[in-house]
């Protein structure tokens, strides 16, 4: 498993399909994790995370799965968000988080 240590930098996926992130190894990342905006058909899976807020957030996002994954976070561990970003709202629909560790401080 690789390691990266993001100290300013956030993966964004902004409307964006048929997306895996998998196997990837996060450490002390200073702001969100992961942040998925009006996106579907996402795959997370096999990561380990520790971030001193979110760690992943799907926003506005359709079909998603996260599991087998460990999360420490200073905030929310896995947060749905149903922000107005693109100049709409919609929600998070169809979301299914399982056989996963999340510990939030």
């Amino acid at each position: 498993m690789k390691s990266f240590i993001f100290k300013f930098f956030i993966p964004i996926f902004v409307e964006s399909k048929n997306i895996l992130v998998e196997g990837l190894r996060i450490l002390n990342a200073t702001d969100l994790c992961l942040y998925f905006v009006s996106s579907e058909n996402i795959i997370c899976r096999d990561l380990y995370i520790d971030v001193y807020i979110d760690g992943i957030s799907p926003d506005n996002c359709k079909n998603v799965e996260i599991y087998n994954s460990e999360i420490h976070s200073g905030d929310d561990g896995i947060v749905l968000k149903s922000t107005y970003n693109l100049n709409r709202l919609d929600y998070c629909k169809n979301i299914h988080a399982h056989d996963c560790k999340i510990k939030s401080r």
